[in-house]
């Protein structure tokens, strides 16, 4: 009877647990500036030589987050694969590379321990391995806990962050957006240890215009407009789905795995 009673009472308070984490997604992003997000945030490049704030201090953080192996044991879970790990000092986290396997044909580049700036891992796809993936997720990631560990920021799906360069060479996409994962299985987005909810969600190379149409009209509408145009979210030389412009000299092998036809 007593064993019932302990079970009945921890499986109350994980449900608990669960709703009270939800419940501070929702209210509590943005909570250094306003208490409670109302919409999406552009979080815009920042130039050389605003790196340092007026107190001499440089504005990105210099030290690597610690490496989660919760994090890494719920991707190989996931991904029935082991990632080749980067964890250098210069780094603002640690990164996860995993190769193509029968079941999933493209490059995956996530952060192994970016949830101890605000709750959040991020993922970035390419059919190839690409080390330009790998610099734009450090870089991401270095806004997101700058962030964070300054502001008290968290970011949702929809933010928009800028890059330094394209996203590969000859590519028109130089922003990503948070989405929600659409290339993983069920029960993939969110990791529980028993104390803390981690949530994982995508970065969405984009061209200028569709961030710009993002701002102006929701992500409602630039999903449907994905749909029409039948964008293939993994090509990384795909036209814009908003001003319809071409970009010469794709990748022929990437363009024949679904881009605009």
């Amino acid at each position: 009877m007593i064993k019932w009673i302990v079970i009945a009472f921890l499986s109350m308070l994980l449900i608990a647990t669960i709703f009270r984490w939800i419940w501070k997604r929702k209210h509590s992003s943005f909570s250094g500036l306003s208490g409670e997000r109302s919409e999406a945030v552009e979080f815009m490049r920042i130039e050389p030589e605003e790196m340092e704030a007026a107190d001499g201090k440089e504005i990105f953080p210099t030290k690597t987050l610690p490496l989660s192996t919760e994090v890494l044991r719920h991707y190989a879970a996931m991904f029935g694969a082991e990632g080749e790990v980067r964890a250098e000092e210069h780094q603002p986290v640690p990164i996860a590379i995993y190769p193509p396997t029968r079941k999933r044909g493209w490059w995956t580049y996530a952060t192994a321990g970016l949830h101890q700036a605000g709750g959040i891992e991020l993922l970035l796809y390419s059919y190839k391995r690409e080390t330009d993936m790998i610099t734009h997720l450090l870089e991401v990631s270095r806004h997101v806990r700058t962030a964070y560990e300054e502001k008290g920021m968290t970011i949702d799906v929809g933010d928009q962050f800028v890059l330094e360069a394209p996203i590969v060479a000859a590519s028109r996409m130089n922003h990503v957006i948070v989405v929600p994962l659409s290339f993983e299985e069920d029960g993939f987005a969110h990791y529980f240890n028993g104390e803390q909810m981690y949530s994982f969600l995508a970065l969405l190379p984009v061209t200028a215009e569709e961030a710009a149409f993002l701002r102006s009209y929701g992500w409602d509408a630039l999903v449907e407009r994905f749909v029409t145009e039948q964008i293939n979210a993994l090509d990384l030389h795909r036209d814009s789905s908003v001003d319809g412009g071409e970009i010469h000299g794709t990748d022929s092998n990437e363009s024949k795995r679904g881009g605009r036809s």
